[in-house]
């Protein structure tokens, strides 16, 4: 049974992205496309809350950092970050780029966890942000382990916008590129999501062999994928290899190329 309030109150707070991070009770009303009394109750009940956030100034409504607090508390539970924190920091320090852990939730990319190599011991943080998967690095290590069907689904739900001029938008380029992920076991983008950065992933896969969510280094792209490509990627897939395992992953033949010592 769906408690029409509770529903209210969950879409509202949905409607808060990068794009609109903050709504006023006019613009709530009519997106929700309902009376702005109704609107302005919800909106109050979530700003006593700590949900919602009111700017004393505009009187537009932000999250709140109740939702911060409550983002941190999932990061910090989160099994993938608990069983690879270690392991990318490692790989951060090791290899002198940016790191980043996530997973495959909604047909898109929810980062869960950045790690940096001037930073000793990771962090958990708060979730966040959401990404496509089509045009990034984590992404497409993900959609390159669906089959044919799920890849066909994920293209009918999921319209393909250019964010820059390296956005791949054409749906068989798409899915050839995913084919040559495949095959070499890693996936790499240069500047498709954004300009003037880059970044090469892998997959991380649980104990029923799906891939969950992918790890990644990001840089700029001269030095990321030309002079140190080959080693990087290496080393990304051996974090693979050891991050699935720990995830309960037990494969036969491990879906890279480069094996385990």
């Amino acid at each position: 049974m769906t408690i029409q309030s509770v529903k209210r109150a969950i879409d509202i707070l949905s409607l808060f992205s990068f794009s609109q991070p903050a709504l006023g009770i006019a613009e709530i009303s009519r997106m929700m496309q309902l009376p702005k009394p109704t609107v302005h109750g919800l909106v109050q009940t979530l700003h006593q809350e700590g949900l919602l956030n009111q700017d004393a100034e505009t009187r537009k409504y932000s999250i709140g950092l109740k939702v911060v607090e409550l983002g941190a508390l999932l990061a910090g539970n989160l099994k993938i970050n608990q069983i690879a924190s270690e392991l990318v920091q490692r790989l951060a320090l090791n290899t002198q780029q940016n790191a980043r852990i996530a997973i495959w939730n909604n047909n898109t990319m929810l980062i869960t966890l950045n790690l940096f190599p001037a930073v000793e011991f990771p962090q958990f943080q708060q979730i966040g942000p959401r990404v496509p998967a089509y045009c990034t690095g984590i992404g497409k290590a993900v959609l390159s382990t669906l089959t044919e069907t799920e890849m066909d689904e994920y293209l009918q739900q999921t319209p393909l916008f250019c964010f820059t001029q390296e956005t791949i938008t054409d749906r068989e380029q798409l899915i050839q590129s995913l084919k040559e992920i495949k095959e070499c076991g890693y996936a790499t983008e240069k500047g498709e999501f954004l300009s003037g950065m880059g970044s090469v992933a892998v997959p991380v896969y649980d104990l029923s062999g799906k891939a969950v969510g992918a790890i990644s280094l990001s840089g700029t792209p001269d030095i990321l994928l030309e002079k140190l490509h080959p080693d990087l990627a290496s080393q990304l897939i051996r974090t693979g290899i050891e991050v699935s395992r720990r995830m309960g992953y037990r494969p036969e033949t491990l879906p890279f190329h480069i094996k385990p010592d």
